[in-house]
């Protein structure tokens, strides 16, 4: 890990915020901090005064959701909150995504999602396809969308060890992914100096004075 590095931690449960910041404010890496919040309501994650203030959203920035969105289940909108997440942040952006499955073991897991549902936790158990659809309009990273065990291990996979049950994949946002305004046109802020679009919530180029941007449309490519 880059010593420079930033890291925002998030984290729904109190238990979990406690004992991170019982290590300091500051836990190591001292680039690295977490706060409270819930990936069911991801804009107030990005409004987050201290998230916007570790994190640039101008330079591409790592979205880790490992494990995660199994615990999201469909009336929460998952899909929906990982498109907020993803389109606020920049080009070059990567989305890490895991996610429990029952295409290898279906009896196995949904014994388990059982077991989850007798709590007070709801668990979604979703099929590839459905997973795969967490990564729309972005860019694989190679191998792709693969079982755990298959996504570039250090070491040779043995037989059992796709008994996981997970899938997981890598994927880089390439270009800016607006949500779309009336009429299908995509709203944007256009820097006249450098004509270059940027995302909806910058005011400016970080290289630029305020005058020089100015909002604008355009079409969807």
């Amino acid at each position: 890990m880059r010593p420079d590095a930033r890291i925002v931690g998030v984290d729904n449960d109190p238990i979990v915020l406690a004992h991170a910041r019982a290590h300091g404010e500051e836990p190591a890496p001292s680039g690295a901090t977490i706060v409270a919040g819930d990936v069911r309501r991801p804009a107030e994650i990005l409004e987050n005064p201290e998230v916007r203030g570790r994190l640039d959203f101008d330079r591409p920035v790592a979205v880790l959701l490992v494990a995660v969105m199994h615990f999201v289940i469909d009336e929460d909108d998952p899909y929906g909150a990982v498109r907020t997440l993803m389109d606020a942040v920049a080009p070059g952006s990567a989305l890490v995504l895991s996610q429990v499955t029952a295409d290898r073991d279906p009896a196995g897991v949904r014994a388990t999602a059982k077991a989850y549902a007798r709590s007070s936790v709801k668990t979604a158990v979703r099929s590839g396809k459905e997973i795969a659809a967490f990564f729309d309009r972005l860019e694989p990273v190679d191998p792709g969308l693969v079982m755990l065990s298959q996504w570039r291990p250090d070491e040779q996979v043995l037989a059992g060890d796709d008994g996981i049950g997970m899938y997981g994949g890598v994927a880089h946002m390439t270009r800016w992914r607006e949500p779309l305004g009336a009429g299908g046109r995509r709203a944007y802020i256009l820097c006249t100096s450098t004509e270059k679009p940027l995302a909806r919530r910058l005011l400016r180029c970080s290289a630029c004075a305020p005058s020089h941007c100015s909002m604008g449309t355009g079409s969807v490519r």
